[in-house]
């Protein structure tokens, strides 16, 4: 591999800069005046082409440089270059652009642990009545209870009103003899009745009457 030295470059160069100083050396190798020689016989012509053209960042207090190397033979050159550039020195910031779209809500996390149960708050203010609700069922009746000790006797009531004269009931037993009533009007002859037996002598005594 041959190197070319190339004159010191501000490191603000760029590729073009390297370019135009490769370009120069090779015309003033074209001017340097050779002597003559015999001519000779015309040999094999050659062949020169460039292959590739890289470059490769350098730190900004380093020079730029070139390096040529032929890939090819003495009579078909292939010339490959690989330039050095030296950074230059960082520019100011640039402004803050836009803020981008927000993006896509990621999935929901798994729940965390149920924290410790908080202390029991105070007793609420009773609320109002709520609405009576609907009336249940009628239960089944109960047990029919023991028979109560006889009450007092009541006081007598008021005489009703004579109900209707009902049916003529079976002759009964002949009782005992009231007190004369007020003498009715004459009824029908009825059937004579069996004899009574004898009536109680209630002479000299108050007899009951029920």
């Amino acid at each position: 591999m041959r190197r070319i030295s190339l004159p010191a470059v501000a490191p603000a160069s760029d590729l073009q800069s390297l370019v135009s100083a490769v370009n120069d050396r090779l015309r003033k190798l074209n001017e340097v005046d050779f002597p003559e020689a015999a001519a000779g016989t015309p040999g094999t012509a050659g062949a020169l082409s460039v292959g590739t053209v890289s470059s490769s960042s350098l730190p900004s207090s380093s020079p730029a440089t070139v390096a040529v190397t032929n890939a090819g033979t003495r009579r078909s050159a292939l010339l490959n270059f690989t330039f050095g550039i030296p950074s230059g020195p960082s520019g100011p910031s640039g402004a803050t652009g836009p803020t981008g779209d927000p993006g896509p809500t990621g999935p929901s996390g798994s729940p965390g642990p149920t924290g410790a149960t908080g202390p029991t708050g105070s007793t609420g203010s009773p609320g109002s009545p709520g609405p009576s609700g609907p009336t249940g069922f009628t239960g089944s009746p109960g047990a029919t209870g023991p028979t109560g000790s006889p009450g007092p006797a009541g006081a007598t009531g008021p005489t009703g009103p004579t109900g209707p004269t009902g049916p003529a009931g079976a002759t009964g037993p002949d009782g005992p003899t009231g007190a004369a009533g007020d003498p009715g009007p004459p009824g029908p002859f009825g059937l004579t009745g069996a004899p009574g037996p004898p009536g109680v002598d209630c002479s000299g005594f108050e007899c009951g009457i029920p």
